[in-house]
This record gives structure tokens, C-alpha cells and sequence, in this order.
């Protein structure tokens, strides 16, 4: 008969494996940061909302940065393209001003402080390790012709029902479906500072695959008993 204390590692083996999986399964919290790219994907995931920043060319605050929140989705809940979609009018002066021929750079940024991780974790929006992705390149209206207009529409009519009463209610609002074009991606999620990941390690991650070791990794790092803002 085996002795207690040779099945004791199996056993904590086996509870190790449950919690991978039920973690995988129920959705579980932001990867490790040693996974960059991975926070990055994860992040654009699972926001609603995004602020757009942009460079103003109204009147009153003529070439002044510029910066509106959006409703976002880049695809749907089990699935991902890490490509930030909107749907907006041309009378907001925001898209108005990113249509503009020459002004169509832009950044948007994501953080977790919309979900509940960080609030559970005691973290300050502010705090690094409530983690935010800020991506910045070209803003990108979307030919309706394309089947990429067609999954932008699915992608955000789906996380974002209401928009398409919008489009019954207002139809002169000309409504658009747009993306922004990732020429860089930037990471803020622990202390240290940023962090640049690469556009195509960007796009090559998946933002809820988790291997055991950064299950392990991670649950050190959701448990760190700091709660206060350090730099």
C-alpha cells in the first residue's frame, strides 16, 4: 500500500490542474506580465469602452490633443483579432476630424480598472499593476463593401446591442464602422515602467490561453500583498 506521503504531491499536482482548467474556463483574470503581449490582447479583449486621442481641428481647439470615449469590441466573447472597432458618426467632431486627408493618427487606451480585478485587488486606476494598453497608429474607416465591415458590425452589434437601434433611430447620422490601424503597442501592468511588445507579437498571442506555468506566475502576481502605489 502507498504511503500518504507519496501521494500527497499527486494530489496537489491534480488540484494544480483543476485550477488551470476551471481558471480557463470561468475566464479567469489577466495573464502574468511577464506575458506582454498576452496583457496587451488581453486587455483589448475584455474593454467596453476605450478613449480615442487625436489631434483637434475644430476652431476652438485647433491642433489641441483631443480625446472621447468610444464603445469598443475586437471580436467576439470566444474570440479575438486584437483590433480595436468602432461604430461612429462623421458629425461627431472626433471622427470628423480623424477623416480629415493627413490627421488620421491616433491612440486609444484600455485599462482593467473597467472590470472588477481591480477593484478586488485593491488597486487605484492609477496603480501600474491595474494594467492598461495604450495602442497608437492610423484610424482606419472601413469600406462597407468588405467582409471586414460585415464582422466589425457583428463584433459590436453583438457586445453592444443598443448600437443598432442607433442606426434605426438616427439613419442621417451616416453611421461608420472604423478600426484603428496598430503601429505600436504600449503596456503599463507592473512597476518598472512601459513596455513595447511588437505589433507581431501583439497579433500572434492569444489573450485567455494560459499554460500551467503562467497559471503559477499569475497567481503569485493577483496575490501580491502590496496595495498601496509605489513607484
Amino acid at each position: 500500500m502507498l504511503h500518504f506521503k507519496y501521494l500527497f504531491p499527486v494530489f496537489i499536482l491534480a488540484a494544480v490542474i483543476y485550477s488551470v482548467h476551471s481558471s480557463l474556463a470561468d475566464g479567469h483574470g489577466p495573464p502574468p506580465v511577464d506575458q506582454v503581449a498576452k496583457m496587451a490582447r488581453y486587455i483589448v479583449h475584455h474593454s467596453e469602452w476605450m478613449s480615442l486621442a487625436y489631434q483637434s481641428k475644430h476652431n476652438r481647439t485647433l491642433d489641441y490633443p483631443m480625446a472621447r470615449v468610444y464603445s469598443v469590441s475586437d471580436g467576439l466573447a470566444n474570440s479575438s483579432t486584437g483590433i480595436p472597432y468602432i461604430m461612429a458618426s462623421p458629425l461627431d467632431e472626433t471622427i470628423h476630424d480623424l477623416m480629415i486627408p493627413g490627421n488620421e493618427r491616433a491612440s486609444v487606451i484600455m485599462s482593467l480598472s473597467q472590470s472588477h480585478y481591480c477593484y478586488e485587488q485593491n488597486y487605484d486606476p492609477e496603480d501600474p499593476r491595474c494594467a492598461q494598453v495604450i495602442l497608437t497608429g492610423k484610424f482606419v474607416v472601413l469600406n462597407n463593401e468588405t467582409a471586414e465591415y460585415t464582422r466589425a458590425k457583428k463584433f459590436l452589434w453583438t457586445k453592444h446591442p443598443v448600437m443598432q437601434n442607433w442606426t434605426i433611430e438616427e439613419p442621417s447620422h451616416d453611421w461608420k464602422f472604423a478600426k484603428l490601424q496598430i503601429h505600436h503597442v504600449c503596456v503599463l501592468d507592473t512597476f518598472g515602467g512601459r513596455k513595447f511588445p511588437t505589433v507581431a507579437d501583439y497579433f500572434r498571442s492569444d489573450p485567455d490561453r494560459l499554460t500551467l506555468h503562467s497559471f503559477l506566475h499569475q497567481s503569485h502576481h493577483h496575490h501580491d500583498p502590496r496595495n498601496v502605489y509605489q513607484s
